[in-house]
């Protein structure tokens, strides 16, 4: 069976997973006809935080895609890290400037016991700002952007090698696979590509639908290029 077919197979339990064939735990403000549709041609099972300010996704597609995609992402102003399992090479393209911003977030609590407070060995933890009575007002700096430069290194670490996507696995794949097998899946993750996007505009929601369309006019594109090689084929025989 080619790379192709098994590839397909990965892409129809993402379909099922997000319609619910199968059990899932995809939460229900998850855009699911967007991420269906993005399983047409890359495998995801991700959904932006109901709280997050900017959207972001997480996916795999073929290697051979991977540039052609990350192009029109740039071209799009979108942010990613991506790596291809084949190779050593990661893709960053994030505003380091932009991306390092931050934003006060307050809390107000009676106990502390369940809190992580700011300390050397908890920078990100939250300070107490006062205390009224009972009351502790808590505030912290917390990242507007999801490609903070702490989680691009995070994304660095994690994708050096093919653990992240073999998990996978045994975490979403395995309880959805029909007639996907371990081992196919394995055979699959050296051709794969990982990449991780964010649209850095806060509040815009039209993330999902443009990936979809970078996807689908990239797809066209391979399918078009794919017919002009055999016609010339065919015409240099005549």
């Amino acid at each position: 069976m080619s790379i192709k077919q098994i590839y397909k197979k990965l892409l129809k339990i993402g379909q099922r997973k997000l319609k619910g064939s199968v059990p899932n735990d995809v939460e229900s403000h998850a855009k699911i006809d967007e991420l269906y549709n993005i399983n047409k041609y890359a495998y995801t099972y991700y959904s932006t935080n109901e709280e997050d300010p900017t959207m972001s996704l997480e996916f795999v597609i073929l290697a051979e895609k991977m540039d052609s995609v990350l192009k029109k992402c740039k071209q799009r102003g979108l942010w990613y890290v991506a790596k291809r399992f084949d190779d050593s090479t990661m893709q960053v393209h994030v505003d380091p400037e932009l991306s390092a911003k931050t934003e006060t977030t307050t809390m107000q609590v009676t106990k502390l016991s369940n809190m992580i407070i700011k300390t050397a060995k908890n920078p990100d933890g939250r300070e107490i700002n006062r205390k009224d009575g009972p009351v502790y007002h808590l505030v912290r700096q917390t990242s507007i952007h999801f490609l903070s430069p702490s989680y691009v290194d995070d994304l660095l670490v994690e994708y050096e090698n093919s653990d992240v996507v073999m998990n996978w696995w045994d975490e979403q794949i395995q309880e959805a696979s029909d007639d996907l097998t371990e081992t196919e899946f394995i055979d699959l993750i050296p051709h794969l590509a990982i990449i991780t996007l964010e649209d850095p505009q806060v509040g815009r929601l039209s993330l999902y639908k443009e990936v979809y369309q970078i996807l689908a006019d990239s797809n066209s594109r391979s399918n078009s290029r794919s017919k002009s090689r055999k016609s010339r084929k065919s015409r240099s025989k005549n």
